[in-house]
C-alpha cells in the first residue's frame, strides 16, 4: 500500500475519502450564511451538525492539489472563518468523520488544525475511548477488561464485541477502526457566472439593466440540476468601467428567482453602477447558491414564472380564493434580516 493509499483507507482499507470537521463554540445567525459561502468556496459539499460545540463537515476529497496540501487548505479554510470574526476555530481532517472531529478536538491553537496522514485506525488506536458511541453498561465492562483505548476496541473480533458488549457496541467498534462510513450530506455550494464586454462603452441604464437580465437568464441556465431545487442565496453585478476600475455590488436573495424576481433586483443594483466616468466595457452576473439536500421537498407554488402551468395553477387557485393567493416581492434585498428582504402582495397574472 502506498503512502497516498494509507492516508484514505480504514481499517480494511474500505472506503475512501477526505472529511474536514471545523468545530466552533458560536457562530450567530446574521453570520451564518456568510460563512456558508466562505466555506463553499473551498468545498463543494458542507453538513452542519448541530450542538455543543458547533460542527460543520466539509468534503475534502481532491482539495489538497489547489492548495498545495492539506495543510494548505485548512489555512485557507480557517482565515475565511477568522475573517468573520469566530474566534476559537479548530479543524481536524481524516478519512472518516468521527476521526475528522477527533482530530479536530485535539488541534492545537496555533495552527488550529491537524490533519491526520496515517490511518484513521492508526491515529485512534492510543486515544481514550471518549466520544465513541458506547452505553455507561458497555464502558464500565469495558473498563473491567482492561480495553481503555480505542486500539484494543478495534482489536477485537466484531462477533466478540457484539456478545460481549450487545449488538449496539459495533457502531463504536467500527468507527474505532476508522470504518465510519457516514459521508457529508448536506447543502452544495456552487456559484454560476455569465459575462459581457460591450464593444462601446455603456452608460444607459436601461441597456445595462436588459444586459444583467440576460446574463441571470444565462447563470440560472447553467446550473446542473432543476433550477427549481436550488436556493440562489445571493447575487452580485460586477462591472469593468472603461478607466479600467472594477466595481461590484450584491444583494441577498431567499430561494430560487424567476426572471420578474430577479430583474426587479437587478433593477436596484444597476444604479449603483451606471453612469461611472465614461461608461462600462463589462458586466458580469454571479449567483451563489446552494444545492439542497436529497429529499428536499417543493413546495407547490414555488416561483418559476417562466413556466405557463405554475401560471395556470396560479389562476385557478386565485379564482377559487380570491382574496387570500399572495407572492412574496422583493423589499429590501440588503437587509441583514431575511424576514425584511421580502413583503407579501396580492398575485396577479
Amino acid at each position: 500500500m502506498n503512502h497516498q493509499e494509507s492516508e484514505r483507507t480504514g481499517w480494511h482499507g474500505a472506503h475512501i475519502s477526505r472529511i474536514g470537521c471545523l468545530l466552533l463554540a458560536d457562530c450567530p445567525p446574521l453570520v451564518s450564511e456568510a460563512l456558508w459561502e466562505a466555506l463553499g468556496a473551498h468545498s463543494p459539499s458542507i453538513e452542519r451538525a448541530e450542538g455543543e460545540p458547533l460542527r460543520y463537515y466539509l468534503d475534502a476529497l481532491g482539495v489538497a492539489p489547489r492548495y498545495g496540501d492539506e495543510a494548505g487548505w485548512c489555512r485557507a479554510a480557517l482565515g475565511e472563518v477568522h475573517a468573520l470574526g469566530l474566534a476559537g476555530a479548530r479543524l481536524g481532517v481524516a478519512g472518516s468523520r468521527f476521526a475528522a472531529e477527533i482530530a479536530a478536538q485535539l488541534a492545537p491553537a496555533e495552527p488550529g488544525y491537524r490533519v491526520v496522514t496515517g490511518s484513521d485506525a492508526h491515529f485512534l488506536a492510543p486515544l481514550p475511548l471518549d466520544g465513541l458511541p458506547l452505553s455507561n453498561e458497555a464502558r464500565r465492562r469495558l473498563r473491567l477488561l482492561g480495553l481503555d483505548t480505542m486500539g484494543r476496541l478495534a482489536a477485537l473480533p466484531g462477533h466478540a464485541v457484539a456478545e460481549q458488549f450487545g449488538p449496539e457496541s459495533l457502531t463504536a467498534w467500527r468507527w474505532a477502526r476508522g470504518q465510519d462510513e457516514r459521508p457529508v450530506i448536506g447543502r452544495r455550494c456552487q456559484t454560476f457566472a455569465a459575462s459581457y464586454s460591450f464593444e462601446v462603452p455603456e452608460t444607459r441604464a436601461e441597456a445595462l439593466l436588459a444586459t444583467a437580465a440576460y446574463l441571470a437568464q444565462r447563470a440560472l441556465a447553467s446550473l446542473p440540476v432543476d433550477r427549481r431545487a436550488w436556493a440562489i442565496r445571493r447575487a452580485t453585478l460586477t462591472a469593468r468601467t472603461a478607466e479600467g476600475e472594477t466595481l461590484a455590488h450584491s444583494a441577498w436573495l431567499g430561494e430560487t428567482p424567476g426572471p420578474e424576481t430577479l430583474r426587479a433586483l437587478l433593477a436596484r443594483m444597476v444604479p449603483h453602477l451606471a453612469g461611472e466616468g465614461e461608461g462600462l466595457t463589462e458586466l458580469t452576473v454571479s449567483l451563489w447558491g446552494l444545492e439542497p439536500a436529497p429529499g428536499r421537498q417543493l413546495s407547490l407554488l414555488e416561483t418559476y414564472e417562466g413556466d405557463p402551468r405554475w401560471r395556470q395553477v396560479a389562476q385557478l387557485m386565485q379564482h377559487k380564493y380570491p382574496d387570500g393567493l399572495l407572492r412574496p416581492a422583493p423589499a429590501d434585498p440588503d437587509a441583514p434580516i431575511l424576514t425584511e428582504r421580502y413583503t407579501l402582495r396580492a398575485w396577479s397574472p
